[in-house]
């Protein structure tokens, strides 16, 4: 009987760097909070699970580790930082009763980022996949049998569609810089991130004004100075037409270098009046079985 025998290659022993550790900081400190369950990925990245989301991060720190040995020692890192950010639902590591301690160098990082909020957080672990190796077909380069620069989604709203990891980034900062210009306007109450809670009303976040009407806010965002032309998907164009001047459209240009808001106020009464222009720009093909 011929026996098979698989060489198995032995990873290469990598210290983490200061970088990596901020990764595992934020995944342990700003997870997605699930009702029963230790928290998930943070919700900017568009990822069902930790394993998906450490691997958009392999390009950047990868560094000659085979794929599983990379997956081991970042999701090692965050379970460390888990028994001292007591936020994830998670007990991380432990000595007796205490939470282990931190190495000196995840100490100073623990030191350094703690007082920093999410959104400066995120805008941080972002430029960290636009690195180097960390570009989207260099990540697929890397990890030839793990698809990663593109996540198929189902169950969410997306039909199954896929969507760049990229653009989930792009998206939900843009979002978030939304929220914080919102928190701080004279008269502006009772916001609303209905995409950071799972709700699809057509719109990412709502508010009061300051003569107490709702407005509904569509967020596009993109890393380019300039933003020529966006998508609405049926949903979010069905609730256009339904709100009509309660309904805007605000764009965020050069998320996260230097973002500014622009402004396009009830996008469906504007295209009645020729103002601006809708295309059918994507068609959806059914009938068919992909398994």
């Amino acid at each position: 009987m011929k026996i098979m025998t698989t060489e198995i290659s032995k990873s290469p022993r990598v210290p983490r760097s200061y970088d990596e550790l901020l990764v595992a900081f934020f995944l342990s400190k700003f997870g997605t909070t699930r009702e029963g369950k230790s928290a998930g990925p943070p919700l900017c990245f568009g990822t069902r699970t930790l394993k998906e989301t450490i691997e958009l991060f392999y390009g950047a720190f990868g560094r000659g580790r085979e794929p599983r040995s990379f997956y081991l020692s970042m999701k090692n890192a965050r379970d460390a930082f888990d028994g001292h950010t007591q936020t994830s639902g998670r007990v991380g590591w432990k000595s007796g009763d205490a939470a282990q301690d931190l190495t000196a160098l995840a100490q100073e990082v623990w030191d350094d980022l703690s007082p920093l909020s999410e959104l400066e957080m995120t805008g941080r672990v972002y430029a960290l996949l636009q690195t180097g190796q960390s570009q989207i077909e260099q990540r697929q380069k890397e990890i030839s049998s793990v698809a990663i620069g593109l996540t198929e989604k189902s169950g969410n709203g997306n039909n199954g569609r896929r969507r760049s990891e990229d653009s989930n980034v792009i998206g939900r900062l843009a979002e978030d810089w939304v929220k914080e210009y919102l928190e701080v306007q004279d008269g502006v109450t009772k916001i609303r991130h209905h995409s950071a809670v799972g709700e699809t009303p057509g719109y990412d976040l709502s508010f009061q004004d300051g003569l107490g009407d709702i407005i509904r806010v569509e967020v596009k965002g993109t890393k380019n100075p300039t933003m020529i032309a966006f998508d609405l998907t049926r949903n979010e164009w069905k609730a256009a037409k339904k709100f009509r001047g309660s309904y805007r459209v605000w764009m965020v240009t050069d998320v996260p270098r230097n973002p500014k808001i622009h402004k396009l106020d009830d996008p469906y009464g504007k295209w009645e009046d020729g103002d601006i222009g809708i295309e059918p720009t994507a068609y959806e093909v059914r009938g068919f079985r992909a398994e």
